[in-house]
C-alpha cells in the first residue's frame, strides 16, 4: 500500500464505517422506519464527513508520523492498531463535540460515539497496519 493510498483510508474510510455503524445499529434496532433510514443515509453521509474533518486529520497525522519514523516497525501491528484505536475513540469523542451536540456534551450520547470510533480506529489500524506490512 502507497502513502497516498494509506493517507486516503485514514481521511475516508473513519467516516463511512461509523456512518455504516449507525446505520445497522438503527435497521437491527428497529428505532427508525427501514424507509427514513434508507433515505436519511446519504446525507448522514455527508453531515458525517463535514463534522469529522478535523479529527480525521489529526487522526491521520499522529498516524502518518507513526508510520513515517518506523515505529509500525518497531512495536508492531497490535500497537498500530492500539494507537489507532485509542485515536479513533478521541476522533469520536472530537466529532460528538462539534458536531453532534454544537457545543459541549449533554447526556451520554458522547459514549456511543466514543466507542464507535474506538471500533472504527481499531478496524483501520488493522486494514493500514496489515497493509504496511506486506508493503514493506
Amino acid at each position: 500500500m502507497s502513502t497516498n493510498q494509506r493517507i486516503f483510508v485514514e481521511l475516508s474510510a473513519p467516516p463511512f464505517l461509523a456512518v455504516m455503524w449507525m446505520t445497522a445499529a438503527s435497521l437491527v434496532n428497529g428505532s427508525e422506519p427501514i424507509l427514513l433510514v434508507l433515505v436519511a443515509w446519504f446525507p448522514m453521509l455527508i453531515y458525517a464527513y463535514v463534522i469529522s474533518f478535523i479529527p480525521s486529520l489529526i487522526y491521520t497525522l499522529v498516524m502518518e508520523v507513526w508510520f513515517r519514523s518506523g515505529l509500525r516497525t518497531r512495536f508492531g501491528l497490535f500497537c498500530t492498531a492500539g494507537l489507532s484505536s485509542l485515536l479513533g475513540a478521541g476522533a469520536g469523542f472530537l466529532a460528538v463535540t462539534i458536531g453532534i451536540r454544537g457545543g459541549p456534551l449533554i447526556g451520554e450520547d458522547w459514549r456511543d460515539y466514543t466507542l464507535i470510533g474506538a471500533v472504527v480506529g481499531l478496524l483501520v489500524g488493522l486494514y493500514v497496519g496489515r497493509k504496511q506490512t506486506s508493503a514493506a
